[in-house]
């Protein structure tokens, strides 16, 4: 799709341009961590599941070397004002408290999460007038508000560049996202009851269905032939089973 190659085109460019005298030096990208899942009020190892995970990144601080962060950018089309929710869910978010146990694993003491947010643009190509709803000028053009053509992709880039420019704090926003002790010891209680939860369903060949997720903005969830009895995971057609079930997560080290 043009329209979103020249969409993420303007979004970096506006994101070099806001931090390219960034405060930070990246030390390493793409870390692959494996961490042990403990039980939180034991710390006992789980014999079953272990953490893993990728960290985008770990920066240092450039005027103070020896402190060490971790980094995570994401786009989203939520609101990312300073006051918004957006921020006070990255309060609860177990991806990030993975990562401070995967950096640790790793050997890096990190001091806190850089969290980086890009808001997609709400404006989006403009479209032709309909020729029904056209009026037009004394002198035949048509008023301001209407179109004859289509917004072509870089008519549509050249203007959200230049939103980007003149609005860049409601396209770009960082916080700290720190985590206490405490954080951490309810994101392994959270950890452990999930990986419980996934053993028993191992062990019954059972796992639960979550209804609720069968149809969202995206469509249908790619199972739900198998669910509703429309086809079975066996059909080769429709399914294929990899040998790895994080393929994400291979071939990085």
């Amino acid at each position: 799709n043009e329209f979103m190659r020249v969409t993420a085109i303007a979004l970096l460019e506006g994101y070099d341009r806001r931090y390219k005298n960034d405060e930070f030096d990246i030390v390493k990208t793409e870390l692959e961590f494996r961490a042990p899942l403990l039980k939180p009020d034991t710390t006992r190892e789980s014999q079953n599941f272990v953490l893993g995970g990728v960290i985008d990144a770990i920066l240092r601080q450039k005027h103070e070397p020896k402190r060490y962060f971790i980094k995570e950018t994401k786009t989203t089309s939520e609101d990312i004002s300073p006051e918004s929710d957006y921020w006070r869910k990255l309060m609860l978010d177990p991806q990030v408290s993975q990562y401070y146990v995967g950096a640790e694993s790793l050997g890096i003491q990190v001091e806190s999460c850089i969290y980086d947010v890009i808001k997609k643009p709400t404006s989006r190509p403009y479209k032709a007038t309909p020729i029904e709803s056209r009026k037009y000028k004394a002198d035949g053009t048509l008023y301001a508000n209407q179109r004859e053509k289509d917004e072509l992709p870089q008519e549509y880039a050249a203007r959200i560049s230049q939103d980007i420019l003149v609005n860049p704090d409601f396209y770009y926003a960082r916080k700290e996202v720190p985590r206490s002790e405490n954080d951490l010891t309810d994101f392994y209680f959270d950890a452990w009851n999930t990986a419980k939860a996934m053993r028993e369903s191992q062990l019954h060949g059972k796992y639960q269905r979550h209804t609720h997720s069968c149809m969202n903005f995206y469509g249908k969830c790619p199972y739900w032939v198998i669910c509703t009895g429309q086809a079975s995971v066996e059909d080769p057609n429709q399914f294929k089973k990899a040998e790895n079930a994080h393929q994400e997560l291979s071939g990085r080290r």
